[in-house]
């Protein structure tokens, strides 16, 4: 039985009056994940033939079979609403039954304050200490407890008490249920030999004293299980897990090398079983702290060496990631990815790692993709690309051209989707020379005109396999021309004659150069080509024709 102070033992109520606060028209906020009130939202469900025109806020996702989905719940409910699409939502936001709302986290409380503005929020607590303060257990969202008017509490005896900013005072509570439950467990998936590849990969990014932001999930795990060997890791993240709590026994994860927060594990919630939740109870090692500070990009950048790992539903082989759907389907929101993402490029040797499988579990669709389509959800900007992971090695893309990422995005490919990665960048032009393509504009030569002006050149179509290989040796041609004459450049690609300027000592061989890459044998649709040339060294470019 709980023990309160005189002046709050009247809010110590059933669930079923606990409710009756609520009325027809209002808006009310619940929580979801292992910090959802179960018993509240139960009697919430079992009331809801008395409302009509709620509106249903969720802010995390479904562990268990969501009632309020119910036939006939959507004559009480008439709009619900969830900014986290995961789990059993998944099918209800395709199927037109809840809105899924994007947002960033870091204006989560923006948000609920000044759009949603809730009536109400259902919100589970630990017991008061003998100051009058609960605890909100594993998670520090702030923005319900110090935006909503009216707070309902499950006080659960079960919940756990960290230290950090997650305290609220009961005298802020309007009513109490009383409960004494263990909380829904989130199981990570098992890890695999591929995970573990890149995991490994990962590791060697992370430099001994890196503050790390991960998530959960077999890669994630998979990361922290390499990071065993490591030194003095710290934690600046949106959550715990499971894993974490094996590297901080091992004494990987000390936080020692933190200029802030120096020796603590700082984290706005946790998601995984009883092995974190009552690790984290009462455990100076480890304090939650609200959304605002800690995917605060100004407190992220006083962390030398964050590392920011997050995952991908695919990437285009600009940079651009898409973390959030497969095709029309919701799978999850973007998180606090943009927001740790950009706050490792102010990081002093911040990284942002994105590390995912290179295809499906079957491999027959492949995760690296030529171009994003229209209508893409667009989670991480090309801009803001890093440090790209699969298991077949690491892209590095900060810095590097269009070209350049393709090319190094390509090599991270599965290997029965590389070919095609590069045929299908060529024809969108991702991967092109400069002067590759049907019309282009070149200086006129002085034989036929005098003093350079600029004209237009057409080139024509050429049969197509000629096209692609002429397209391929062109590249190459570029690509290596640099090493043979720094001053020299690919002056146009006509029909299947390619010109470049040079300086006069080493003509001969930017010539050799041209040869080696026009000259090959190659295998095209089963049959095969012989592809010749010749070289000639000119004064104008003119006469080389």
């Amino acid at each position: 039985m709980i023990a309160l102070d005189s002046r709050y033992r009247d809010k110590l109520v059933s669930a079923e009056e606990a409710i009756r606060v609520i009325q027809s028209g209002q808006t009310v906020v619940a929580g979801g994940a292992s910090s959802e009130a179960i018993a509240l939202v139960d009697a919430l469900m079992e009331q809801a033939d008395r409302l009509e025109n709620v509106r249903l806020l969720l802010t995390g996702n479904a562990l268990r079979e969501p009632a309020y989905l119910r036939p006939g719940m959507e004559k009480h409910f008439t709009q619900i609403l969830t900014l986290f699409p995961g789990g059993r939502l998944r099918h209800a936001i395709r199927d037109g039954r809840v809105g899924y709302v994007p947002n960033h986290l870091i204006l989560h409380e923006q948000l609920i304050k000044d759009y949603f503005k809730p009536d109400v929020a259902l919100i589970m607590v630990s017991p008061p200490d003998r100051y009058g303060f609960c605890s909100m257990g594993i998670t520090c969202d702030r923005t319900v407890v110090d935006n909503v008017p009216i707070l309902i509490a499950e006080m659960n005896h079960m919940l756990p008490r960290p230290f950090g900013d997650g305290y609220i005072h009961v005298s802020r509570l309007h009513r109490v249920v009383e409960s004494s439950r263990p909380l829904l467990p989130e199981g990570g998936d098992p890890i695999g030999e591929k995970e573990r590849t890149i995991g490994a990969h990962v590791s060697s990014l992370i430099p001994d004293g890196g503050v790390l932001q991960i998530g959960r999930g077999s890669i994630p795990d998979a990361v922290l299980e390499a990071l065993r060997d490591h030194k003095d890791i710290g934690v600046h993240s949106g959550m715990l897990s499971d894993t974490m709590v094996d590297l901080v026994e091992g004494g990987a994860i000390t936080g020692a090398r933190k200029e802030i927060d120096r020796g603590k594990m700082i984290s706005m919630m946790a998601i995984g079983t009883d092995k974190i939740y009552s690790y984290m109870d009462q455990n100076p090692l480890i304090e939650l702290r609200p959304i605002s500070y800690t995917h605060n990009t100004a407190v992220i950048a006083k962390l030398s060496n964050f590392i920011a790992l997050n995952s991908a539903v695919e990437i285009d082989l600009r940079g651009q990631v898409n973390a959030e759907r497969v095709g029309s389907a919701q799978l999850a929101a973007p998180g606090g990815q943009p927001d740790f993402v950009r706050g490792a490029t102010y990081s002093r040797g911040g990284r942002s790692i994105l590390a995912m499988a290179s295809a499906t579990a079957d491999d027959k669709v492949s995760k690296i993709v030529p171009l994003f389509p229209a209508g893409t959800m667009i989670t991480t900007a090309a801009y803001d690309a890093d440090y790209v992971v699969t298991e077949y090695g690491v892209a590095h893309l900060r810095g590097k051209s269009i070209l350049q990422r393709a090319k190094a995005l390509v090599s991270i490919a599965h290997p029965k989707f590389r070919d095609e990665l590069l045929r299908n960048a060529k024809l969108s032009g991702e991967i092109r020379s400069p002067m590759l393509g049907r019309r282009r504009i070149f200086p006129l030569p002085e034989e036929l005109g005098g003093n350079i002006p600029i004209t237009e050149i057409y080139n024509y179509p050429i049969q197509t396999y000629a096209a692609d290989y002429i397209n391929e040796a062109t590249i190459e041609f570029y690509e290596q021309l640099y090493d043979v004459d720094p001053t020299a450049f690919l002056m146009a690609q006509v029909h299947d004659a390619l010109y470049a300027e040079c300086n006069e000592d080493r003509a001969e061989d930017v010539a050799k150069l041209l040869l080696s890459t026009l000259t090959k044998t190659k295998t095209i649709n089963g049959i095969v080509m012989e592809f010749t040339a010749s070289a000639k060294v000119k004064q104008r470019w003119g006469a080389a024709a």
